[in-house]
This record gives structure tokens, C-alpha cells and sequence, in this order.
């Protein structure tokens, strides 16, 4: 079973969206539907405007770059975030 557990010890909303910022992220976050199953997407906030129209919450929007769509994550689910290489 996976752990339900984010990193959110460390991470909140603002940091989230101060890293989406900056470039590209692989984000893995614990489904909140699905008990065990995690999702992974490439995210970036890059060429769009939406990082000022969100004030703080427990949901951050990201745009899905492998999907071509907006997603909400639950921030307290975030497991990891690391950023993404596009060379691999």
C-alpha cells in the first residue's frame, strides 16, 4: 500500500506555485478518490497567467503538460516534486 502521507511538512501552496514558476515539475500526489493509487504529471504554471488569479488554498491549479488541460491537486496530497529534464 502506498503511503497516504504528502510532503506537505515542508511544502505548502506558496512554495508550489513559486517551483511551477520557475519551470517544469514532475509532481506525484496521492489520489484522493482511490485508496494506494498515486498520480504523476509534468506541471508547469510557464506562459500563462493563472498564477494571478489563484489566492492561497488547500488546491493549487496546474497546467498538465502531457494532457494539454488544467488539473487541481490538493496540495496536502503532494508525495513529490522534482524538476523536470527534458533531455531524458
Amino acid at each position: 500500500m502506498v503511503p497516504r502521507v504528502g510532503i506537505n511538512n515542508f511544502v505548502d501552496f506558496h512554495k508550489v506555485r513559486e517551483k511551477l514558476l520557475q519551470g517544469k515539475h514532475t509532481i506525484v500526489y496521492n489520489s484522493l478518490t482511490t485508496e494506494g493509487k498515486q498520480h504523476k504529471i509534468i506541471a508547469s504554471l510557464l506562459n500563462t497567467n493563472m498564477f494571478l488569479h489563484q489566492s492561497e488554498s488547500d488546491k493549487i491549479i496546474v497546467f498538465d503538460e502531457n494532457a494539454k488541460q488544467w488539473k487541481d491537486i490538493e496540495v496536502k496530497t503532494i508525495v513529490s516534486m522534482e524538476s523536470f529534464n527534458e533531455k531524458n
